[in-house]
């Protein structure tokens, strides 16, 4: 299976891969062979090592799913966003106050109990998102620097209102 081919001035590259076999293939502009790799490992040294060579890393695409994996539970600071429910009943929010770690994003899954639509609508949060009756939506917030963010629901603004306070 051919991948693309990558790019690098004055260099062509051509990449296959048979399952985790790859062969690699760089060429000069005139079309002489420079190196020719039958071994992933062997092509990867090869391109860390050489300095005229900076941006090209092949990856076969195992490889680079697991890498992305592994990443997302590894990375210094990566962590999942803590998340928080809030339910939309009789036009308005329960709870009316939420309280979040200040400088972390978080999701807030909105469940809109009634049987008519509400937006979930904050300026200081940077937030509009329209949830259907009977139905849930997820809100994306932070991260918050320390203080109280108020949010309302736009189509019952005077019953549906809450606070995000992040501390």
């Amino acid at each position: 299976m051919g991948m693309p081919p990558m790019s690098v001035p004055g260099i062509e590259t051509k990449v296959f891969t048979r399952g985790a076999a790859l062969d690699l293939t760089l060429r000069n502009a005139g079309g002489r062979r420079l190196e020719s790799f039958n071994s992933f490992n062997n092509a990867i040294a090869w391109l860390l090592s050489n300095p005229l060579i900076t941006t090209v890393i092949v990856i076969p695409p195992r490889a680079f799913a697991c890498a992305l994996v592994l990443a997302a539970f590894f990375a210094p600071g990566a962590t999942l966003a803590q998340e928080f429910n809030l339910v939309i009943r009789n036009h308005k929010f329960e709870p009316e106050e939420i309280r979040v770690p200040a400088g972390k994003r978080v999701s807030v899954y909105v469940t809109n109990e009634d049987a008519t639509p509400e937006e979930f609508d904050s300026p200081a949060l940077k937030v509009e998102k329209v949830i259907p009756a009977k139905s849930k939506g997820l809100v994306r917030i932070g991260p918050l620097s320390p203080g109280r963010y108020e949010f309302i629901g736009e189509f019952h603004a005077d019953t549906a209102k809450g606070v995000v306070i992040a501390e």
